[in-house]
């Protein structure tokens, strides 16, 4: 238990690292989530999550860079109930394609990790879209949710191609580099799916 415990406190403060460093990356600042959601279990995907959102706002209050600074920085919550559903629907993307493909080479190992990918940036436009298109910004000109959702739609394009090509080298680099981390990740899932079988 001691072990499980250091384990994830371990891997929890690498993301905090790596989602400040690749938090000033735009185009690629979604990867340690996806990272998280396709190495680890749920809990720390999540953990991710949460820990991005606040990134997120963080970077809009020092530079407010882009049209969706404006409404994270109008509604601090947003960039962090947004980005809740993330890592849970690349997490569960990724798990269902791995029992469906058999893993017997490095392109059906690939295929569930640029999947997770896809569909975790997807799920990024269209949180903070839907957000975007349903909170009220009065004092905004009227063109301006207009600008926002098209450039949120161009970078969510952008966003989802470069992903869905970086996401899987760095996935299997990582599990051939350090294969006894992703072991002990493994284990904690599949922990996780016996006890629910247990449950059910």
């Amino acid at each position: 238990m001691r072990r499980r415990f250091s384990f994830t406190v371990a891997i929890c403060a690498t993301l905090v690292a790596l989602t400040f460093v690749f938090g000033l990356l735009p185009v690629i600042f979604l990867l340690p989530i996806l990272i998280a959601a396709t190495c680890f279990d749920w809990k720390i995907s999540l953990f991710a999550g949460v820990f991005f959102g606040l990134v997120s706002l963080l970077l809009s209050f020092m530079f407010a860079a882009s049209p969706v600074a404006i409404y994270f920085i109008t509604f601090p919550w947003l960039p962090i109930v947004a980005r809740l559903p993330i890592p849970i629907i690349a997490h569960f993307i990724y798990r269902l394609f791995k029992k469906i493909v058999p893993q017997e080479n490095i392109a059906r190992k690939t295929a569930p990790i640029v999947l997770a990918a896809v569909f975790g940036t997807i799920a990024n436009t269209f949180f903070v879209g839907l957000g975007i298109l349903l909170l009220p910004a009065p004092y905004l000109p009227n063109e301006w949710e207009d600008i926002t959702l098209a450039f949120l739609l161009l970078w969510g394009g952008i966003e989802t191609g470069v992903n869905a090509i970086l996401l899987p080298a760095i996935v299997l680099t990582l599990r051939k580099a350090v294969p006894r981390i992703f072991a002990e990740a493994d284990l904690k899932i599949t922990d996780e799916e016996q006890n629910q079988e247990v449950i059910v």
